[in-house]
Order: C-alpha cells, then structure tokens, then sequence
C-alpha cells in the first residue's frame, strides 16, 4: 500500500503496518481499503523516521517530542 505523506508517497507492508500500529490494524480490516492512504497532518520526515525504526529497528538520531 502507498501511504501519502506531504509531498512524498511511502510504499509499505499492510501486514508490518497493522503488527505495528492499532490505528493501522483498525483502518486495514476494511477489504475495499484505498491503495494510497492519504495522511494529513503528519509530517514526511517523521514518519519516514518511525518507518525506519519499524522496518530497520533504527533508533539513532530520533529523539521524541
């Protein structure tokens, strides 16, 4: 699936989505689910950030607010 972040488009892992996230999991139970899942309000770099850290376990450098 293509999740739609500013200006930026992510391609990613329903299945590694929904294991991760609770919000993913409840949006992906939907079996008409869009192929590009708009998501407004985030930020590109943050949550190319939180991809990392699910798919490379990467947590150098990221701090939280």
């Amino acid at each position: 699936m293509i999740l739609a972040v500013e200006e930026e488009t992510f391609h990613v892992h329903r299945q590694i989505m929904s294991i991760h996230s609770p919000v993913f999991k409840a949006m992906l139970k939907s079996e008409d689910m869009a192929t590009e899942i708009p998501l407004p309000g985030k930020k590109a770099d943050e949550f190319l950030d939180f991809l990392k850290i699910l798919y490379l376990k990467e947590k150098e450098g990221i701090e939280c607010k």
